[in-house]
C-alpha cells in the first residue's frame, strides 16, 4: 500500500508542479496581448470580420 501512495505522488506532484507553470506563463503571454475587432454587416449579410493583434 505505502509503494502505491508513493508511485501516486511521484506522478501528481510534476503534474500539478508543471500544469501550474505553464498556466502562469499562458497567463502573461495572454495579458500582454490586446485584441481589437469590428464586424460590419446589415440585414441578411455576409459577415465580415477584421482584427488585429498587438503585442506589449
Amino acid at each position: 500500500m505505502k509503494d502505491i501512495v508513493i508511485e501516486l505522488i511521484k506522478v501528481l506532484v510534476p503534474l500539478l508542479i508543471g500544469g501550474s507553470v505553464g498556466g502562469l506563463i499562458g497567463f502573461k503571454i495572454g495579458i500582454n496581448k490586446s485584441i481589437r475587432q469590428t464586424q460590419k454587416g446589415g440585414d441578411n449579410a455576409v459577415m465580415v470580420q477584421t482584427g488585429e493583434v498587438y503585442n506589449g
